[in-house]
């Protein structure tokens, strides 16, 4: 004969299962879905209790009794805030090692916290990119300010860093023409990173780097030309340069203008011109532009054959 209620015999059932958790781990930070090697749902359980505390049912099962015995085991009555609280506490600890927060989004602290995860989550919470999630308080900004949080996300401080860089180059040689293999002395590739923001992918139609209104703006500012340059008419009119400095196209093989081997490229012309490149032709349009330069399809050898 039991003469306690099913409902008091729960509790005992639960309560006991709950102590030997914390006896064995440490803590009651039990996930929801955990159930006790006897089957028990314990994290359902704590969920259910934390709902009726919560929302102010506390009623015959949950007891001020009961809720102090919890409380001696360590509940957790508001999951969220305690969470954000660990977090917190993991990223003050890795600013006072590092001195910054500039933590990886796959970094796991000691505790097991994917504190670099938790940093980008709260920069769109507060961005508000993050769609149902609770706004931040003011505490809460006022205390990750304290540590230097950087609301910038990645991508952003990404792109404001190259900005700088354009900012510098464009303010020691008045223009934004950059060569494309261009790198300046802090290592960064300038001439790559603006290249990125005009360059269409074919498959996707979209450039590398996003361009924003505001983006578009500050470097509207640098005189910065969005439409790529043909490729083959810029070596046209570096032929059309030579041609005029020099009277010929004799260009040396190792002749190089504007970050192009011309000399290299004439002679890929030549040789794609009689059908020496597998898979290479010249449009009748190319063909045309160059005979109007005067072009010569022979082979050095051809050429020097003729000449003696």
């Amino acid at each position: 004969m039991r003469w306690k209620n099913r409902y008091d015999y729960s509790w005992e059932r639960f309560y006991q299962a709950l102590c030997r958790y914390k006896f064995s781990s440490g803590n009651i930070d039990i996930h929801a879905t955990y159930v006790t090697p006897e089957g028990l749902e314990l994290g359902k359980w704590i969920c259910n209790l934390r709902q009726s505390k919560n929302s102010g049912r506390c009623g015959y099962y949950l007891t001020d009794e009961r809720i102090a015995a919890l409380n001696k085991l360590g509940m957790i009555w508001d999951k969220v805030d305690y969470q954000w609280e660990r977090n917190y506490l993991a990223c003050a600890e890795y600013y006072r090692k590092h001195h910054n927060l500039d933590i990886p989004a796959n970094y796991i602290s000691e505790e097991g916290l994917r504190i670099g995860a938790w940093l980008r989550r709260m920069r769109k919470i507060r961005s508000g990119r993050l769609n149902g999630a609770a706004p931040l308080t003011e505490t809460q900004i006022e205390r990750l300010d304290a540590i230097h949080m950087d609301w910038l996300d990645t991508y952003t401080r990404q792109w404001e860093y190259g900005y700088k860089q354009a900012l510098a180059y464009h303010r020691e040689f008045g223009t934004l023409e950059v060569p494309a293999g261009y790198v300046n002395a802090n290592g960064f590739p300038l001439g790559r990173w603006l290249k990125n923001h005009v360059e269409v992918n074919s498959q996707t139609g979209r450039t590398a780097i996003k361009v924003t209104p505001e983006r578009r703006a500050k470097l509207d500012a640098l005189g910065f030309k969005w439409t790529a340059e043909d490729p083959w008419q810029k070596r046209i009119s570096a032929c059309e340069e030579y041609l005029r400095e020099h009277g010929d196209l004799d260009i040396p093989p190792n002749y190089v203008i504007d970050n192009v081997w011309l000399g290299k490229w004439l002679y890929k012309c030549r040789k794609t011109y009689r059908g020496e490149l597998e898979g290479k032709s010249l449009t009748e349009e190319q063909i045309s532009q160059l005979e109007r330069l005067g072009i010569d399809w022979r082979t050095p050898a051809e050429r020097a054959w003729s000449e003696k």
